[in-house]
């Protein structure tokens, strides 16, 4: 993508950007907020480790008791990489049919690939 069309789409989208960089921030401090409750309950590293092996490897889940284990599989292994791909997603589809629809997408598509 031109590096003009992909600054001219994140000035116009900036207020979303910022909306959406709060919101992830919310929810890791939200996360982060609920680890000392979760470490202090008695049978979570228990459980944890009578989980099979192949779904502690596949979500990631190592250690609850230390707060970057905790991080690890609750925030950096499930769900932020979830939010940023519905994000991806999100923006793509809407350069697309928010260009369309504002009559600019001859603008943008009469541009040169290189």
């Amino acid at each position: 993508m031109n590096s003009v069309l992909f600054f001219l789409d994140l000035r116009i989208k900036r207020l979303s950007t910022v909306m959406w960089l709060a919101a992830v921030i919310a929810l890791v401090l939200m996360y982060v907020a609920l680890y000392p409750s979760i470490k202090s309950t008695p049978g979570v590293d228990e459980f944890i480790q009578n989980l099979p092996e192949a779904l502690r490897e596949a979500f990631a889940i190592a250690d609850y008791s230390s707060p970057t284990g905790y991080l690890q599989a609750e925030i950096f292994s499930g769900l932020l990489p979830v939010v940023l791909l519905v994000l991806v997603i999100g923006r793509g589809s809407a350069s697309v049919a928010g260009e369309e629809d504002q009559k600019r997408l001859e603008i943008v598509m009469a541009q040169p690939v290189s």
